[in-house]
């Protein structure tokens, strides 16, 4: 139970992330918004290291699953904020969360997880819901949505695969110390977003924005604020997939979406819709389902 509330609680808050990077959008580009939520969560990390006189040395067996588990988690981080840049937020998250249902077959294929038909049921029907609350614009319509990159979509579903490949690493590395995962990540997003700031959009002072004394105080606020919360929900969701399956782990994720809803509507007033209410009562639905497996040794 401690490892799905652990990812539960990682959802809660990667939701509030969601809507700082939303918010930064209009101002960030994609690349500087990975940089500025890496980077901040890093310092905390950096704090808690030193706070906890952590040893950051990794043993040479953990060095490969580290590897792909930093350049899996940056690659996602990148293709996703740039998927929903160029297409809208609904889209993207759609062909995002498909990740569940992919990760309970890579799961049994690396892992060798037994697939229980319960488990995988409340992946699928919590994609349904999943679309029901987005309502994307390829299911359900409108010329104003349409998709201004044609590899837009393909961005998503590289996402997706990256997601669960990662999830498939962080679980190979239960046995070394979540901070320490935590923190290689950070850094290697960071170093690695920045580095593409500074080489392939202009320089520090030109596309820095959060650097320039004209930057919107909200701007900067929001990224404080992504980073902050990110950096607890990084920790929380790494904990969570070392210690429990990461098949029945990547469905609880999907609460994301209902928090991100519950966002839209009490911060930006966005219109609820009947089929968003639907779809968040088959997510809960679906999780509640799943926790009380777990409570009863059934998953």
């Amino acid at each position: 139970m401690l490892g799905l509330s652990m990812v539960a609680l990682a959802s809660f808050l990667i939701s509030i992330m969601s809507a700082c990077i939303k918010f930064e959008g209009s101002s960030l580009s994609s690349m500087e918004t990975v940089f500025w939520r890496c980077a901040i969560s890093y310092v905390y990390v950096v704090m808690l290291a030193l706070y906890w006189r952590m040893d950051l040395v990794v043993p040479r067996e953990f060095h490969w699953d580290l590897t792909w588990r930093c350049i899996y988690g940056f690659v996602t981080c990148a293709t996703l904020f740039w998927t929903i840049k160029e297409m809208t937020l609904a889209d993207a998250h759609v062909l995002a969360f498909t990740s569940p249902v992919l990760t309970f077959f890579l799961g049994a294929w690396l892992l060798g997880e037994a697939i229980a038909s319960v488990d995988l049921g409340c992946a699928v029907v919590s994609l349904v819901g999943v679309v029901c609350v987005c309502q994307p614009a390829f299911l359900f319509g409108s010329a104003a949505q349409a998709v201004t990159n044609p590899y837009a979509p393909w961005g998503g579903i590289m996402s997706a695969v990256l997601i669960a490949l990662t999830y498939v690493h962080l679980h190979k590395l239960a046995a070394l110390h979540y901070v320490v995962v935590t923190h290689y990540f950070l850094l290697t997003s960071a170093a690695a977003a920045g580095l593409w700031v500074i080489v392939m959009e202009g320089g520090v002072r030109p596309e820095f924005h959060l650097l320039r004394p004209d930057a919107n105080p909200a701007v900067v606020w929001a990224a404080f604020v992504g980073g902050t919360v990110g950096f607890v929900g990084q920790l929380c969701l790494t904990k969570g997939f070392q210690i429990e399956k990461i098949g029945i782990s990547s469905v609880i994720r999907y609460l994301d979406v209902v928090f991100a809803f519950l966002w839209d509507a009490v911060w930006l007033h966005e219109p609820i819709h009947g089929w968003s209410v639907v779809g968040a009562v088959l997510i809960i639905a679906c999780a509640a389902v799943i926790f009380l497996r777990k409570s009863r040794g059934q998953a």
